[in-house]
């Protein structure tokens, strides 16, 4: 993939945007997405992918204390729930899973995404 996204970054980005959302969107839509992730550029965003798939940031996790949010796609043609529930049993936090969402609640469930963020948030302040 890496290889791929050096040659035609575009065409791994459009298969990535795809495999991110639990449904096909309109063709609009996809091209919205695959254009934000094309501003970062292919040397970029290829380092990102490098990045986030070969670097192990197991041991560090559950070695902060700060609440956080897990916002987790039921869908799992990208990611597994069971990454979700991994994190949330070694983290302080909260798991909240979106049933029709892949990888971008924020996307195809945006309403509820905005609620459970926004409530998330008061509940933080004292």
């Amino acid at each position: 993939m890496l290889a791929a996204a050096q040659d035609d970054y575009r065409g791994v980005m459009e298969h990535l945007v795809r495999a991110m959302l639990m449904d096909e969107p309109p063709a609009a839509e996809i091209e919205l997405l695959v254009g934000e992730t094309l501003a970062v550029g292919a040397n970029a965003g290829t380092c990102i992918l490098l990045d986030e798939s070969l670097r192990d940031y197991r041991d560090l996790v559950g070695t902060y204390r700060l609440p956080t949010l897990l916002t987790w796609g039921r869908d799992e043609k990208l990611l597994r729930l069971a990454s979700g529930e991994w994190l949330a049993e070694r983290i302080p936090g909260e798991l909240v899973v979106f049933e029709r969402s892949g990888q971008c609640p924020m996307w195809e469930e945006a309403e509820r995404f905005n609620q459970v963020v926004g409530d998330w948030i008061a509940s933080l302040i004292p």
